[in-house]
C-alpha cells in the first residue's frame, strides 16, 4: 500500500520511527513508495536503515531528518537508574564565562532534546532502573558534576568517547563521579581549555589512560587529582606521532601556572614526572599531600617561579627522590639549576610526616626563606647534614625537626655552623636530637646571644663531668676497635658512656661489657669515656697496638 501523498500523514517519536526504519529495511518491500511521517526524527543509530530503504526499494521518505547531525561524533557517556521515574541531571553551570550551550542529547531511552541557552542544566527521568547511554553533539562547552552533588554524579558509570566536542573547560567535570570508569580511546578537544582544577575530585574509581592528552593551553590544574584514590596512569610529557604532521607534545604543562593540590590524596598514583616543564608554576601547596604510593623521579624540575611548597609532600609517606639543587644541561642553551629555593619560597612544613624522606639538602640555599615551622615535623626517617643553610632570615622554628632521626653528629654540625651566623632573635626550635659537648657551647651561644629557646634531646653525656680521652688508629673501612674492661668478678659496676669520635655515642653498663666500635673509614679517632669506668685491660696484642695516645685522665 502507498503512504502519504496527501491521504495520510504519521507522526511517531524519534525511538518508535527508529524501530520502525530498522525493522523495515529488513523486510522484502515494494519499490518506489513515498510515505509521509511529517516531522517525525530519526536518530543516528536508524540512519542506516533508513538510507538501505532508499537505495534498495527507491523509497522517497519523507520526514524531519535526523534528529542530530550524525557526521558529528558525541560526547558518550552511560548512566545507571536504581529505580523507576528516576531523573539524572547533566549540569552544565556554565556562569557568565561559558554561555552558548546549543546541542542535542539523546539520553538513550528514545528521547532526544534540542537544548539551548545559558547554563540550561539538563534533566530526565527514565521510567525504569537500568542503564543508559547518553550521546551529546553540538556546542557543549563544559559539564561541572562537582555541583549537582554525590548522588547525581555517582549515576555517572564510564566515559565511552569524547567526540567532536570542542571543550572551554573541565573544572570540576567528574567531581563526585565516583563510580565512574573510562573507556574512550579518542582525546578530548582541549584547544580552548585553560581550567582543569578539581576535574577528577573524588572520582574514586577512576585509572583511564589519559596519556595523549595534549594539556598545552591548559594553565590551572588544582586539585586536579584530589582523592582520586585509584588513578595511577603514566601521565609524563612524551611526544605524540613523532615525525608526522599529527605531531605534538602530550602532557605539555608548560603553559600551567598553579598546581595547588594536584594530587592530594591520590593515594594510588606513582608515576615518573621528570620530563614536566613546570618552570611557569607559582603555586605547588600540597601538590604530593597525601598521596602516600608517590616515588616519582621530580629532581629535574624548574621550579624558579615557585612562591609556595607549603605542605607540599606532607603524607607522602613512599617519596625519597632526590630534590638537592643541580644544574641541568650544564653548558648548554637549556643550561637551568632544578630545585633553586634561593628565591625564598614558602617551604613551612614541607616534609610533615613523609616518613621515608631521607635525601640530602645541603645545596639548598635557604638565605631567603623566613618560616621552618615543622619542615621536618614526623619525617621519621630524615637524617642528613643541614649545616649549609644560611637560616638567618627564618623567625620560625617550631618543631623543625621532632620526630626525626637526626643524629647527634648533624646535630653537632648544625649547632656549630649556626652559631657563626646573625639568627633572629627570640625564636624557639624544637628537636629530638642530643648534642655532645663538642657543640654544648655553640649551642649556648646561640641561646645567650640570640635569646633562643632550644628544645631538643639535651647533652649526651654529663658535659661537666672530665672523660677519660685516648685516640685510636685504624687501617682500613669497616675495622673495629674494642674497649677491654676484664672485670671479671672483683670489678662489675660499669655505667659509662663512650663517644667513638665518628658521631657514635653509647651508654655501656653490666659486667665485663667490653664494648667493640667499627669505623666506616680509616683514620685516628679520639675517643672520650665518662661515667663509671673503673678498670681498662688490654689482653688482645692486635687490638693493643691500635691505642696511639692517652691524652687525659679526667674525672674517672
Amino acid at each position: 500500500e502507498e503512504f502519504g501523498l496527501g491521504r495520510f500523514v504519521m507522526s511517531l517519536s524519534t525511538a518508535n520511527y527508529d524501530a520502525l526504519l530498522q525493522a523495515w529495511s529488513q523486510l522484502e518491500l515494494t519499490n518506489s513508495l513515498s510515505p509521509n511521517f511529517g516531522e517525525t526524527t530519526y536518530s543516528c543509530a536508524a540512519a542506516d536503515a533508513r538510507q538501505s530503504i532508499i537505495d534498495t526499494y527507491g523509497w522517497t521518505i519523507d520526514d524531519g531528518g535526523s534528529a542530530v547531525d550524525c557526521d558529528f561524533a558525541p560526547f558518550v557517556t552511560t548512566w545507571q537508574t536504581t529505580s523507576s521515574n528516576e531523573y539524572i541531571a547533566i549540569p552544565t553551570s556554565g556562569g557568565a564565562d561559558i554561555t552558548d550551550f546549543n546541542f542535542t542529547i539523546d539520553w538513550g531511552d528514545g528521547t532526544t532534546e534540542t537544548i539551548t541557552g545559558d547554563d540550561p542544566d539538563p534533566i530526565h527521568m527514565y521510567a525504569s532502573a537500568g542503564t543508559y547511554t547518553v550521546s551529546i553533539s553540538g556546542t557543549f562547552p563544559w559539564m561541572n558534576l562537582w555541583s549537582s552533588g554525590e548522588a547525581n554524579a555517582g549515576k555517572l558509570q564510564s566515559v565511552e568517547q569524547w567526540g567532536d566536542i570542542q571543550w572551554e573547560s573541565m573544572k570540576e567535570m567528574f567531581g563526585h563521579a565516583s563510580n565512574m570508569t573510562y573507556n574512550a580511546t579518542d582525546i578530548p578537544d582541549l584547544t580552548n581549555v585553560t581550567d582543569l582544577s578539581y576535574m577528577f575530585r573524588g572520582a574514586s574509581s577512576f585509572n583511564g589512560d589519559i596519556s595523549n592528552w595534549d594539556l598545552s593551553s591548559v594553565e590551572n590544574m588544582n586539585y586536579m587529582f584530589f582523592d582520586a584514590t585509584s588513578f595511577n596512569q603514566n601521565i609524563n610529557t612524551k611526544v605524540i606521532n613523532e615525525g608526522t604532521p599529527e605531531e605534538y607534545v602530550a602532557w605539555d604543562v608548560s603553559s600551567v601556572t598553579t598546581m595547588l593540590v594536584t594530587f592530594s590524596n591520590a593515594s594510588s598514583f606513582n608515576q615518573s614526572l621528570d620530563n614536566w616543564d613546570v618552570s611557569n608554576v607559582t603555586e605547588m601547596y600540597g601538590m604530593f599531600d597525601g598521596a602516600s604510593a608517590f616515588n616519582g623521579d621530580i629532581s629535574t624540575w624548574n621550579i624558579n617561579n615557585v612562591n609556595d611548597m607549603v605542605y607540599m609532600f606532607r603524607g607522602a609517606s613512599a617519596f625519597n627522590q632526590n630534590i638537592n639543587t643541580k644544574v641541568i644541561n650544564e653548558g648548554a642553551p637549556e643550561e637551568y639549576i632544578a630545585w633553586d629555593v634561593s628565591h625564598g619560597p614558602s617551604i613551612y612544613a614541607m616534609f610533615v610526616n613523609a616518613t621515608s624522606f631521607n635525601q640530602p639538602l645541603d645545596q639548598w640555599d635557604v638565605s631567603q626563606v623566613t618560616d621552618l615551622d615543622y619542615m621536618f615535623d614526623g619525617a621519621t626517617a630524615f637524617n642528613q647534614d643541614l649545616s649549609s643553610w644560611d637560616v638567618s632570615q627564618s623567625a620560625y622554628f617550631n618543631d623543625f625537626l621532632t620526630g626525626t632521626a637526626f643524629s647527634q653528629e648533624n646535630y653537632d654540625a648544625l649547632l656549630q655552623a649556626w652559631s657563626q651566623l646573625d639568627l633572629v632573635d627570640g625564636m624557639t626550635m624544637n628537636l629530638d636530637a642530643m648534642y655532645s659537648c663538642a657543640a654544648a657551647e655553640a649551642r649556648q651561644s646561640i641561646i645567650d646571644n640570640n635569646n633562643w629557646t632550644i628544645n631538643d634531646g639535651g647533652s649526651a653525656v654529663d658535659c661537666d663531668f672530665a672523660p677519660f680521652v685516648t685516640t685510636w688508629q685504624t687501617t682500613s673501612s669497616n675495622e673495629n676497635i674494642t674497649i677491654p674492661t676484664g672485670g671479671g668478678a672483683d670489678i662489675t659496676d660499669f655505667d659509662f658512656t663512650i663517644d667513638w669520635g665518628d658521631g657514635t655515642i653509647e651508654t655501656i653498663t653490666g659486667d665485663d661489657p667490653d664494648p667493640s666500635h667499627s669505623y666506616a673509614a680509616a683514620g685516628t679517632y679520639t675517643v672520650s669515656i665518662r661515667g663509671t669506668f673503673p678498670w681498662m685491660q688490654q689482653t688482645d696484642a692486635a687490638n693493643a697496638v691500635k691505642l696511639q695516645t692517652v691524652v687525659q685522665w679526667g674525672d674517672i
